[in-house]
């Protein structure tokens, strides 16, 4: 099977692997379908059968406000206002994968540590920031990307703080950079939304 052969539906949160269909089957055979390594399994249920189980793993509120009507809008610009008081430099970054520690017991290694300056140019009241941070030089080119969210709440105006972020990498393939994307303005028309948890109680 390959990857032009099948209909993605559903992911584990790795981003790696996904659930899917036949493309051009007919058929509701379930699969499991790896992109790395080009290997898929199949389940022993069809479609309804299979999903029916999987409720609480595929369908998360988070994931589908994505596809909610926005009502909020004044205050969602004015979020967007209060990330414009913010600039972020990369200042280094870890290739090796590591634990965060907050989270010293995770089975495997799966966070790059990064270094950011940041600076807060006036009073907000948003109390965490988030940013998309690009992999860079690895065969997954523009599609190894993750968002990733810190807290600002404690950060002093006008005064560079050294913030130390780990960010999760759901591909875990080799890359040779980094590049730390931040701007203060959301694509409210892009599903990714949900990803800026500054938004969250407003989606």
């Amino acid at each position: 099977m390959s990857a032009e052969a099948i209909f993605p539906f559903g992911y584990d949160g790795t981003t790696e692997s996904c659930y899917c269909l036949k493309a051009t089957s007919g058929k509701h055979e379930v699969y499991w379908f790896s992109w790395e390594e080009k290997l898929k399994r199949s389940f022993p249920a069809g479609f309804q059968e299979w999903i029916e189980t999987k409720p609480k793993e595929l369908f998360k509120e988070q994931i589908y406000a994505g596809y909610k009507k926005i009502t909020n809008m004044d205050e969602l610009v004015s979020v967007m206002d209060e990330r414009a008081a913010f600039s972020v430099r990369l200042m280094s970054f870890d290739t090796q994968l590591q634990r965060p520690p907050d989270k010293p017991n995770d089975m495997l290694p799966r966070y790059n540590r990064l270094k950011l300056e940041v600076t807060k140019t006036r009073p907000v009241t948003i109390q965490v920031l988030t940013i998309v941070v690009a992999r860079l030089g690895s065969k997954l080119s523009a599609a190894n990307v993750e968002y990733m969210t810190f807290p600002v709440h404690d950060i002093p105006v006008n005064v560079p703080t050294i913030q130390e972020c780990y960010v999760f990498d759901p591909f875990n393939v080799p890359f040779t950079d980094v590049e730390v994307k931040f701007n203060p303005m959301i694509d409210l028309g892009s599903k990714m939304r949900v990803r800026f948890k500054e938004l969250s109680n407003l989606l």
